[in-house]
């Protein structure tokens, strides 16, 4: 009986370990593939719009991702579902969400960086909004 037990425990551990090891694992065709991925990734900043003191939490991307893959990492991440979340961008003289980025935005997050004027190797940085739909 507590070998059933430890196993019905361990089980949504073995799903989580399962997830992380997909999401971290890319698979490349050739060794150009993986120095091309690793050259275009990114470390981005979410922080929840409606809390002032929110620190946040950092994801390492690939600039090369549509805003459907970005929402769909942050989804998993804050656990809600992807078509849930809104994102901002930050003003550029103080450090709070400024204009909504559209949901049908077209480009990669490097365009969006690029659009927004952060071109520079700071950190990036943007705000999401669960929305309660």
């Amino acid at each position: 009986e507590s070998s059933l037990k430890l196993e019905r425990i361990s089980l949504p551990w073995r799903r989580i370990m399962k997830q992380w090891y997909q999401r971290r694992v890319r698979v490349h065709n050739t060794v150009d593939d993986y120095f091309r991925d690793l050259n275009n990734r990114i470390s981005v900043q979410f922080c929840d719009k409606n809390n002032p003191g929110d620190p946040g939490f950092h994801v390492v991307l690939n600039q090369k991702m549509t805003y459907n893959e970005v929402a769909e990492v942050v989804a998993n991440c804050i656990d809600t579902e992807p078509n849930l979340i809104q994102f901002f961008k930050p003003q550029s003289h103080r450090d709070i969400a400024g204009y909504a980025i559209k949901s049908h935005f077209e480009g990669t997050l490097k365009d969006l960086f690029i659009s927004y004027g952060q071109r520079t190797k700071s950190p990036k940085k943007l705000f999401y909004l669960k929305l309660n739909i």
